[in-house]
């Protein structure tokens, strides 16, 4: 069967049964229930999701419920309005856990986010975390910050920026805090500087945005309140001393693996002659760090699928943006469950990333596949592109295969607010609503060269026992130092091809790898 997933019950759904039990228990009954629901505390360092706030509540209204009625027994009147309170407040808190989406623990949707295997609520770590122990395990300076940018425009404070996209601008982030960790430093997140709108390929030329704009930081500081307290996370460059700039690195350039942005800090600091006595949490230093992207190197660091994956489930989207995403994900067009195709037309998309031609036919071809494993039953198809002529024509190539292709555009056009509202949207935003559509289908197909598709599938299998692309796309292939010796080039047998796991399928062509280092 393929549409919606089976709902998670969460511990809310108990509170439903007690509330419907309650008025025909005995007394005793009702004070050994009062006793149990009110001994429960709920703790969580750092923000809390707004799902775990509503549950929190829900045990203290049920709490004070329960003492009420062991206290003295209430009127006919005063027990409807209790009960009838009561279970409005038991249909939020359940309506709420009930869309909690399958893919929750991947940024999707606002509420609960707390299912990652191994980690508690808001990922607290019920058993130690590979994050939490290195950071244990790291020696920290106090007072000592990296302030990560990749040299975009200044912000109104005056920092430099993250260059865009979106997905590479996640990276950065991604590898600050990673670096970080390496240095035994706090860090400082910058802006990101936005695409040019009317020229894509103008990465970082925009005007700078706050990092809220694309990413939700509260819930990343809170995640890292509990999987590593001992790293700092500022916004802003008030207080420093000192501001040590390091040498500017190109994101191609050889990157850092365990201990050596450590050995880099120190050697940057002791040339400007500042000595590790001299920084204190009075006398604070930064080191201004960039470029950032792609410059932590996981696979040499033996982190693919221990410190990768806890540092990729911190940073969770703008959830007012995923909000929106989710309107339309639960549009009835797509209840039944749908094929996710991510398709790139736009101007900034270099052809030799695989041209639209040959992504369609890519595409029909895996999709014929579909087909047969499905049994003719998976009929629904949502596009993301940005050029809506593009998505015509592929609508119009797979209506003989019984295919009904929908896009933002056509799923929105009976809510004209809606589709306003993400029409005014930046072109990185609207990735971001798309993004999480995406993410929850039965199938996914897009080009391996955008970081998008390769962000996805990556998200899709993020705790599958193997790591998705040493086992389902690099298989055959070889990476070689390429025309420019930066060793990023992967060329396979034969392309183009799509490869992945039946669920995720990626279109491959040779080109640069940067998966050892990304997301």
């Amino acid at each position: 069967m393929y549409g919606r997933h089976n709902p998670q019950w969460l511990p809310s759904s108990a509170y439903l049964l007690l509330g419907l039990g309650i008025p025909f228990s005995s007394l005793a009954s009702v004070d050994f229930l009062a006793r149990k629901v009110c001994a429960v505390r709920t703790r969580s360092a750092g923000p809390i999701p707004l799902s775990l706030l509503v549950h929190a509540h829900l045990q203290s209204v049920t709490c004070t419920y329960l003492k009420m009625l062991t206290r003295r027994a209430p009127s006919q009147k005063a027990l409807s309005i209790s009960i009838a309170v009561f279970v409005l407040i038991v249909i939020y808190s359940f309506r709420h856990d009930w869309h909690t989406p399958p893919f929750s623990n991947l940024g999707i949707d606002s509420g609960v986010l707390n299912h990652w295997p191994g980690l508690g609520s808001h990922g607290k770590a019920s058993d130690l975390s590979d994050l939490r122990q290195l950071c244990e395990e790291t020696t920290w300076t106090e007072g000592l910050w990296i302030q990560c940018h990749s040299g975009a425009a200044k912000d109104p404070e005056g920092k430099y920026s993250f260059h865009g996209g979106l997905n590479n601008a996640r990276n950065r982030l991604q590898t600050c805090l990673r670096l970080g960790i390496d240095a035994g430093a706090g860090v400082v997140i910058p802006w990101v500087a936005t695409r040019n709108q009317n020229a894509l390929k103008s990465l970082g030329r925009g005007a700078p945005v706050p990092i809220t704009n694309f990413w939700d930081m509260e819930y990343m500081t809170g995640f890292l309140g509990t999987q590593c307290p001992q790293l700092g996370v500022r916004f802003d460059v008030k207080g420093f001393k000192r501001v040590v700039e390091a040498p500017f690195r190109d994101y191609k350039l050889a990157r850092y693996h365990t201990g050596t942005f450590r050995g880099m800090t120190a050697a940057a600091l002791a040339k400007a002659n500042v000595t590790s006595a001299s920084i204190t949490a009075e006398t604070p230093v930064a080191l201004l760090f960039g470029d950032t992207f792609t410059a932590w190197d996981y696979e040499s660091s033996g982190e693919l699928g221990t410190i990768r994956k806890d540092l990729f489930k911190a940073l969770l989207y703008n959830q007012t943006l995923l909000g929106i995403s989710t309107s339309i994900f639960e549009l009835p067009e797509l209840k039944d469950g749908y094929i996710g195709v991510h398709l790139r037309a736009e101007s900034d998309w270099p052809g030799s990333y695989g041209t639209f031609q040959q992504q369609v036919e890519m595409y029909m071809a895996e999709m014929k596949l579909i087909k047969g494993k499905s049994g003719g039953e998976l009929t629904a198809v949502y596009v993301s592109c940005g050029k809506q002529e593009s998505i015509q024509i592929f609508r119009d190539k797979l209506k003989p295969l019984g295919y009904k292709v929908h896009d933002k555009w056509s799923l929105l056009a009976n809510d004209p607010k809606t589709l306003e509202r993400v029409e005014n949207l930046l072109f990185d935003d609207k990735a971001i609503v798309e993004y999480q559509i995406l993410l929850k289908s039965d199938f996914f197909l897009g080009p391996v060269m955008s970081t998008m598709s390769s962000l996805i599938a990556y998200a899709r299998a993020l705790d599958d026992p193997g790591n998705f692309f040493p086992t389902h796309i690099f298989p055959g292939s070889t990476k070689d130092p390429g025309v420019d010796g930066w060793g990023m080039r992967r060329t396979y047998p034969q392309v183009p091809v799509m490869k992945g796991d039946g669920k995720s399928m990626l279109m491959v062509v040779d080109g640069d790898d940067i998966m050892a280092y990304f997301p």
